[in-house]
């Protein structure tokens, strides 16, 4: 079996603030893309919320509603507690988590993330009512429901960015649907938003079977 592959860009460099995060253990796997909100004082939000919903979940991992409330709630609540009245530190972010074969997804302020199966687009998740994180101590976040990861190929192009930017238009055309959503492909989508403010990741998973211990 191929292993989880990844790619990602960002307009702020990685040695300033990492603003995408992959990481496995065991059965589950934790994939996130986060981008500073423009009041935000830096982008020092991302590597934290990143750091927070990363290890909350591969710690005990669970895709249950209240283990999605928990986590995104930690993770709010982290930022929310840096703050002080001059001094604000939120982001937009793409959450993609995947246990046994299943997963889910959950974004917050401005961002997107596309499932691509076989090479067409799956499904887009996106919900536009989730705050920014950091936004307040009780702000409750919605997440994707459940899904299975099918036999075949399943990738995730997962992307946020400043306040009233169109993420999807940062995609070409022939890149929505390229037929082989592989390393390729994904170098392609990260050469197409350089430059842009905003944090692109993509994920691939080659095959299913024994994925994730299946």
């Amino acid at each position: 079996m191929q292993r989880i592959s990844s790619r990602s860009i960002s307009d702020i460099p990685p040695a300033e603030h990492a603003c995408f995060s992959f990481l496995e253990k065991g059965k589950a796997a934790f994939c996130g893309a986060a981008y500073p909100t423009e009041d935000s004082r830096s982008a020092a939000a991302c590597p934290k919320a990143l750091e927070i919903c990363g290890d909350s979940f591969l710690r005990r991992p669970a895709l249950m509603d209240v283990a999605m409330t928990n986590i995104l709630s930690f993770a709010s609540e982290g930022l929310f507690i840096m703050q002080d009245p001059e001094k604000h530190f939120r982001c937009a972010a793409a959450f993609l988590f995947l246990c046994k074969g299943a997963g889910r997804v959950v974004t917050a302020g401005n961002a997107l993330a596309l499932h691509y199966r076989d090479g067409r687009i799956n499904a887009r998740f996106r919900f536009p009512k989730n705050p920014p994180l950091g936004s307040g101590l009780h702000s409750a976040y919605e997440a994707s429901a459940e899904f299975e990861l099918s036999a075949g190929t399943n990738a995730f192009l997962l992307l946020c960015g400043e306040e009233g930017s169109d993420l999807e238009a940062l995609i070409p055309p022939a890149l929505k649907a390229p037929g082989t959503a592989d390393e390729a492909w994904a170098e392609k989508i990260m050469d197409a938003v350089r430059g842009q403010r905003c944090t692109a990741g993509a994920v691939m998973i080659p095959e299913r079977k024994g994925f994730l211990g299946l």
